[in-house]
């Protein structure tokens, strides 16, 4: 099928206002460092001392790995033998019409 422009741009909106909201809430603890590109970016232009880049690398990457590891565990059924992801693409952030 092909795609409703008005879905796309709800996902598009969704998003944008999703990283908006997240910078909202982290800026006063960390600056808006939502990932490490961010993270590795400022402390290239001196705005992020390194030792504190490895700090929040770090618990990146360790909020990423727990990420997964729920994701993982709310979408299986406990021996594995099902998945509960009815996308047929985890992480999927669409719909399509039907043809």
């Amino acid at each position: 099928g092909e795609w409703d422009p008005a879905s796309v741009t709800i996902i598009a909106l969704q998003f944008g206002l999703s990283i908006t909201v997240l910078v909202y809430v982290t800026a006063h603890t960390s600056g808006g460092h939502i990932n490490g590109a961010v993270t590795l970016g400022l402390m290239a232009v001196g705005k992020c001392h390194p030792l504190r880049a490895a700090v929040y690398l770090v618990a990146q990457l360790v909020g990423s790995i727990a990420g997964a590891a729920i994701l993982d565990g709310a979408t299986y059924g406990e021996a594995h033998d099902f998945t509960l992801d009815r996308t047929g693409g985890l992480g999927s952030n669409g719909r399509q019409n039907p043809a």
